[in-house]
């Protein structure tokens, strides 16, 4: 496989394990916040104009493209992938099952029923937004709703080598990729939402991967890159604001998953400037760990365990799900993540 690297640009270095933190600790609020009827602290939705999800997009175009390139094989490609994300997914589900048996929402009498098995493959495979009427009495009716971005990615992973055939084959092919998908994304939100097409498009990659390809577009631009990072810190703030205040004033959608691509583009500007301004700084405040991927994973579950129990409306609940959700996110790293990545990064080495 040809690695396309680009010389005299370090892109190894840099802050985006700091950034996908920020990037699920933001998800977290928001729903915490929404689904415990937090109103008191209803401010916090205001970092709908740095949402998550999109952010999550961007920066997995971006690495996973160039993960792409430096893959020796698709075969090793796509054991990367496997060993990012189902290892520390399934403990997630097993733990799913342990609070859905343990708070007796779930008796055992169930596992002679077909439903469950096919729900739990579902799980366990690719198409974790499958949630069945019988799960709808726990939480906010979806066990682990935030899991359907799981199915996006893995979209993102099948269509890389296919987007590196055509880009590699046709090279201006980059110019008519993202304004295309760009345009899904703005049809989704044009749609009339609440009902199956709707679902089944947003659950696709189509209205998403025009994040995705923006941002491997960038991976492979030293020239872009730099000209982002050199960028005065003024100006991007103020033409966040500005865009972001116009067009939220017009009424495009300027907060969440709905972000509209003009304010999209405009924060994947920021993202890059603080990926790569200061870029020792992600290594001295996280050392080297990554709990972004458990942060993300787990806070649903445990905001579905408090409103199972009714608990709601208390400002403490929210200090509650943070910390308890950056203690699954750590066990999950150190006990299981980390291990697993060192083996990840053992295995490709000796191939090489």
């Amino acid at each position: 496989m040809k690695d396309q690297r680009i010389e005299g640009f370090n892109f190894v270095k840099n802050n985006l394990d700091l950034i996908r933190l920020f990037a699920a600790t933001q998800v977290v609020f928001v729903h915490a916040v929404s689904h415990l009827k937090l109103h008191e602290l209803d401010f916090i939705k205001h970092l709908g104009f740095l949402p998550g999800v999109p952010i999550f997009f961007f920066i997995s175009g971006f690495l996973i493209y160039r993960s792409y390139l430096k893959s020796a094989s698709i075969f090793g490609y796509f054991q990367k992938r496997f060993l990012r994300i189902y290892p520390a997914l399934w403990l997630c589900f097993f733990v799913s099952l342990a609070v859905l048996f343990g708070t007796n929402f779930l008796s055992f009498s169930i596992l002679g029923e077909s439903h469950f098995w096919i729900w739990c493959l579902g799980q366990l495979s690719f198409v974790q937004f499958y949630n069945p009427d019988f799960l709808r009495g726990f939480g906010v009716g979806v066990v682990n709703g935030s899991l359907w971005t799981i199915a996006v990615e893995l979209q993102f992973y099948v269509a890389v080598p296919i987007l590196f055939w055509v880009v590699n084959k046709y090279k201006k092919s980059w110019l008519f990729l993202i304004p295309l998908f760009f345009l899904i994304n703005v049809f989704k939100n044009m749609l009339p939402t609440n009902n199956l097409l709707f679902d089944l498009f947003s659950i696709s990659f189509l209205p998403w991967f025009g994040m995705f390809l923006w941002g491997a577009y960038l991976s492979t631009s030293e020239h872009w890159l730099k000209k982002i990072v050199n960028i005065p810190w003024f100006i991007l703030i103020g033409l966040f604001l500005l865009v972001n205040v116009g067009l939220g004033w017009v009424g495009l959608g300027v907060t969440g998953n709905n972000i509209n691509m003009i304010s999209f583009l405009v924060l994947s500007l920021l993202i890059i400037k603080v990926a790569y301004s200061k870029p020792d700084l992600s290594d001295k405040v996280l050392k080297g760990n990554d709990i972004s991927y458990g942060v993300y994973i787990y806070h649903m579950l445990i905001v579905n365990i408090f409103v199972y129990y009714g608990f709601n409306s208390e400002s403490y609940l929210l200090i509650a799900v943070l910390l308890l959700t950056y203690a699954c996110a750590i066990l999950s790293w150190f006990l299981l993540e980390k291990p697993v990545l060192a083996f990840k990064k053992n295995s490709m080495r000796s191939k090489l």
